[in-house]
């Protein structure tokens, strides 16, 4: 199989290239009543504010027909994993674009891509592997073969995160865990197993590591994010289906905002802060399925939209 859990989980988008089309304010007003809840989940909140999606700066005849991922390399230029017809794409701030060197192994399928260094890294879900492509775009090599690297074997990845040190974590939605690597790609920790108690996991989906070690988990068969810390012990549930998660999948950590989580099921981008003390939302009246989020050098927040195969701008005051 070609595809892992993360990729069926949103229905494929219509044909239509990187630009958006102008969305509407969805207003949600009340509060939702207490729950109790364990020491380990946060008290329940008030309904989120809700911003604008906008359109797209990018041109509409740049057509991405599965987009599933989106990160911005070191010199803040968006690039973007497009798993059908399987390439890697980079989008310059003017607008242009440049499609990366195809890999020698056949059927690429990138559903997450990240950066080490100057080197763009793609998850492969075909050969499960981590494959590197330099600056230019042109392929190098393989980082990592994860069934290789995974105690037990054959994994199911959906997602790869690594940080400025060159710690690697990728989510494995059949083991219900998220395997973390040191610098030196050696097997660091194994977090979770399957289960919806604090420390487990439900299909995870996103992965996001944190300055200092700690990490942020997108669990999606148990609509819920949830924080490690630098040792691989449970911090806290940052959010749940309580605050309208329904199947968290992309997410990514801005030092502003907290943590930027993609909801395709919800139909929403969901803002948390890591002590989960403040949240807001972004959502439209028609179709949006946000599957990957990412934050532009100049604070735009861009979200990869499965429901039009499009990119979109979520627009603050």
């Amino acid at each position: 199989m070609r595809r892992t859990r993360r990729t069926r989980r949103v229905r494929r988008g219509t044909a239509g290239g990187l630009a958006a089309v102008l969305a509407t304010v969805l207003v949600l007003t009340g509060a939702r009543p207490a729950v109790p809840a364990p020491a380990s989940t946060p008290p329940a909140r008030a309904a989120a504010r809700v911003d604008t999606v906008t359109a797209s700066p990018w041109p509409s005849e740049l057509v991405a027909g599965e987009p599933l991922s989106i990160a911005v390399d070191f010199r803040g230029r968006l690039v973007v994993a497009d798993a059908s017809p399987g390439r890697l794409l980079r989008l310059d701030a003017d607008g242009s674009a440049m499609e990366f060197q195809s890999p020698p192994t056949a059927g690429f399928y990138p559903v997450a891509v990240a950066l080490r260094g100057f080197f763009v890294v793609a998850l492969d879900a075909t050969t499960r592997r981590l494959v590197r492509f330099d600056d230019r775009g042109g392929w190098r090599d393989v980082l990592l073969d994860l069934d290789a690297a995974s105690p037990g074997g054959r994994m199911a990845p959906v997602d790869v995160a690594i940080d400025d040190a060159g710690r690697v974590a990728v989510s494995d939605a059949d083991g219900d865990r998220v395997l973390v690597f040191d610098p030196y790609l050696d097997l660091e920790t194994v977090l979770g197993g399957p289960g919806r108690s604090d420390g487990q996991f439900v299909e995870p989906a996103g992965v996001a590591l944190l300055p200092g070690g700690g990490l942020v988990v997108a669990d999606a068969g148990a609509a819920r994010v949830v924080r490690f810390d630098a040792r691989g012990a449970f911090v806290a549930r940052l959010a749940d289906a309580r605050d309208g998660l329904r199947a968290p999948r992309g997410l990514v950590v801005d030092g502003e905002r907290g943590c930027l989580v993609a909801d395709p099921e919800a139909g929403r981008v969901v803002a948390l802060r890591l002590d989960a003390s403040a949240r807001r939302a972004w959502t439209t009246n028609g179709r949006f399925e946000p599957v990957d989020v990412a934050v532009t050098r100049d604070g735009r927040i861009v979200v990869v939209d499965a429901a039009t195969a499009t990119l979109r701008v979520l627009e603050e005051d």
